[in-house]
This record gives C-alpha cells, sequence and structure tokens, in this order.
C-alpha cells in the first residue's frame, strides 16, 4: 500500500499546480515514504522481506544488433532484460501479498457471498503467481516465497466488510497500475501478452468487486 500510495500522489503532485494542494500531496509522499521505510525495516526484522533476483552486473556494454530482440515470434525470444525480471518480480510480490491478503479476508468476512469474492481473488493471484513465476524459472530466477503460512485459523474480523472492501479495491488498482508499467518496460511478446491478460483478468475482478460494494 505505501508503493501505491507513492506512485498515486507522485503522479497527482505532477499535475497539481494550486499551492496548497501540492503541499498536502507532497505530505501524503513524505508519509508514504516513512511508511515504506518502515515496513522495510520490520520485514527485514522477521526475514520475511521478498528479496529481488541478483543480477551479475555487466563487465562490458553490449548494444543490441538483430531484430528478433523484438520479434513477434515466441520461438526467437532473448533473455530476460533487467526491467523486464524487475518488472516481473514486482508482479509477483504484489500478487503474493495480494493471495494473503484475499486468503485472511476470505475466513473472516460476514457473509458467504464476500467470501466466495475473497476467494476468488485467492484463485486469481495464484494463477498469476504460477505463470510468472515460470518466467522467471526459466530464466534461472527465483521466485518469492509465499506468505500463505502467516494466516491464522481465526474467523473473527478485525475490520469491518466495508473496510475489506476498500483495500481489495485498492489493491486491484495497484495491481493494474504494476501491469501497465510493466507492459510499457516488455520486449518480449510472451511477457506483453502476461501483462495484458492480467490487466483484464484483473479489471473484471475489481468491476465485480464494485458492484457488490454498491449493493
Amino acid at each position: 500500500m505505501a508503493i501505491g500510495g507513492m506512485k498515486k500522489y507522485a503522479r497527482a503532485l505532477s499535475a497539481v499546480r494550486r499551492q496548497d494542494i501540492y503541499d498536502h500531496l507532497s505530505r501524503c509522499v513524505k508519509e508514504s515514504d516513512t511508511l515504506l521505510e518502515n515496513s522495510n525495516h520490520f520485514i527485514l526484522r522477521k526475514s520475511v522481506l521478498m528479496r529481488p533476483p541478483i543480477i551479475p552486473y555487466p563487465v562490458k556494454v553490449n548494444f543490441v544488433d538483430e531484430k528478433t530482440f523484438i520479434s513477434p515470434f515466441f520461438s526467437q525470444m532473448h533473455p530476460l532484460t533487467s526491467l523486464e525480471v524487475t518488472a516481473i518480480q514486482e508482479i509477483v510480490n504484489t500478487n503474493v501479498l495480494g493471495k494473503t491478503l484475499m486468503l485472511a479476508f476470505s475466513q473472516v468476512a460476514t457473509t458467504q457471498k464476500l467470501r466466495s469474492y475473497f476467494f476468488d481473488g485467492v484463485k486469481l493471484a495464484s494463477k498469476q503467481i504460477k505463470d510468472f513465476a515460470e518466467l522467471l524459472s526459466e530464466a534461472d530466477l527465483p521466485s518469492p516465497r509465499l506468505l500463505d503460512a502467516y494466516v491464522t485459523n481465526s474467523t473473527i474480523s478485525p475490520f469491518s466488510d466495508k473496510l475489506m472492501m476498500y483495500h481489495t479495491s485498492t489493491a486491484v488498482t495497484v495491481a493494474i497500475d504494476n501491469c501497465g508499467d510493466g507492459l510499457s518496460m516488455a520486449f518480449r511478446s510472451d511477457v506483453a501478452v502476461e501483462f495484458s491478460q492480467l490487466i483484464g483478468r484483473r479489471g473484471k475482478y475489481g468491476k465485480d468487486g464494485i458492484r457488490i460494494m454498491i449493493e
């Protein structure tokens, strides 16, 4: 949420001209930065930080000189670039956290309809983790571990259904935003297809959530 807040507030900050709104958004960016820093320190202490893959530092500069680098054919794929790895890692991290959150919400929601909706989110996140983890595995890169084991067996909700739906809606928005960023950095056709399909799936899931919130 802190990462999503920083992106949204920074984007809005670049578009405003009124000083009072600018000051407010500037404070929001700083608060999101503080929240992210504190969160990173906390998960480091708990040893649950999802570290990104390590890419060896290049010893020389290589220039692309083949048209196959952007080939539309899946049989002529180049190795993942660092930008593609970064985008894929971000998507996997988001889905690992999202799956854990949806799993917890599905246990404590007060109605069967909401429990089913949250569990649909679990299945959607699981599929995305599997698909993108395969891309990392094909490049001999590690995938983040799941956090499902941290969900307890409690069925007593500390939050209202409305708050859980609001967090879910926000998470969907952040996920779609991350996919858009990833799509802009994807040179490989298969990676671009995965991002495009994920945007559609997440959009449909978000729309279903909006219908429930309206009801």
